[in-house]
């Protein structure tokens, strides 16, 4: 006899997310919401996003195009990291909840196999450290030595510990294929140097992480210090399309997408959240699931955590019980046979016209 498993989770997320980096954004108009800002050189589109202007260390932020990649289930954006001899181009893996962009730095231990030469600091005139005294040196990172900041984390099963940094981070333009000469380059951007890693997945190419969270060391949250606070980004479905990540507010809507707000919870939230009213199963709203079942599903702040690195979604036993149920009900009614498999969630048995 055997047997397969049908899944873990029922619900799609919308891959398809115009994100707002500002407190606006707990509107209930979804994600396009006016943006009021005392930085100068701001102008609004015709849907009330705020485009930057101005240049921010002499690069166009609303210019950049950096390619991007899907490895497994990991979306990779290609960085410059460096200046000189020192700098190279990264495919780091793209992330919504980690607390500060990271690479693999010499020594590194292990030393896994990537695209590019993992980068090494000393190469790289425009490095510095971040010091044990710096205002950046606080919870979660530790003053460590006369010199030094270090940072551990825990990324999708990988564990992460190095050193806080600072130096060149370079993107395509609109006006470049490449991260090349013709890149544009945000200097000083705070970022995390390990040299030590366990159960990192990188497929013998990706770098590290690019941390888009709300926390005050991710990249987006550096941009957003300086009145940067908008980017969009579509992951790519598979096969020859490509995903793309865009800052500023010229970015075209696909047709017929739809809008819902980001939860907002206070300075110290870290990850995207949006409200989950409910499941529908085969066009059948699950009426015994209701909003409150995700009211505390991650603690007394709710909500589900929008995360495009994770390999499957998930939701709270209680919600996720009942729809199983109804999941094994509807299968049974066209023909199929439920069976137990241990260690296992809802299991049929696996027949030829299953």
């Amino acid at each position: 006899m055997a047997a397969a498993s049908y899944a873990t989770s029922m619900l799609t997320f919308l891959l398809w997310l115009v994100i707002l980096i500002n407190r606006s954004a707990a509107g209930t108009g979804g994600f396009s919401l006016p943006v009021v800002s005392s930085h100068h050189g701001l102008t609004y589109s015709a849907d009330g996003f705020f485009v930057q202007q101005e240049q921010l260390g002499g690069a166009n932020l609303t210019t950049i195009r950096p390619p991007m990649a899907q490895y497994g289930w990991s979306h990779a954006v290609q960085v410059g990291v460096g200046t000189g001899q020192g700098r190279n181009l990264y495919m780091l893996e793209l992330d919504l909840t980690g607390d500060v962009t990271w690479m693999q730095c010499r020594p590194s231990d292990p030393q896994l196999q990537q695209a590019s030469p993992i980068f090494d600091t000393s190469m790289s005139h425009s490095y510095s450290n971040v010091g044990p005294r710096s205002p950046i040196c606080k919870d979660p990172y530790t003053p460590e030595g006369r010199n030094k900041c270090s940072f551990q984390l825990l990324f999708h099963g990988t564990f992460a510990r190095g050193y806080l940094g600072t130096d060149d981070f370079s993107f395509a333009s609109s006006s470049s294929s490449s991260g090349g000469s013709n890149a544009e380059t945000i200097r000083g951007i705070v970022f995390g140097c390990a040299h030590k890693t366990q159960g990192f997945l990188n497929h013998g190419t990706l770098a590290g992480a690019l941390s888009m969270s709300r926390h005050p060391t991710s990249l987006m949250k550096q941009l957003t210090n300086h009145g940067v606070g908008q980017f969009s980004y579509c992951l790519a479905a598979g096969g020859n399309s490509r995903g793309f990540l865009r800052f500023g507010g010229d970015v075209t809507h696909p047709s017929g997408a739809r809008r819902t707000a980001i939860m907002y919870h206070g300075t110290l939230q870290r990850e995207y959240r949006i409200r989950v009213t409910g499941v529908i199963l085969d066009g059948r709203k699950l009426i015994d699931i209701t909003p409150g079942m995700f009211r505390g599903s991650f603690g007394a702040r709710g909500g589900c955590v929008i995360d495009v690195g994770a390999s499957v979604s998930k939701m709270i036993h209680e919600a996720y019980q009942i729809l199983e149920n109804e999941v094994a009900d509807h299968l049974q009614s066209h023909g199929a046979h439920r069976v137990t498999v241990l260690y296992q969630g809802l299991c049929i048995l696996a027949t030829p016209d299953i």
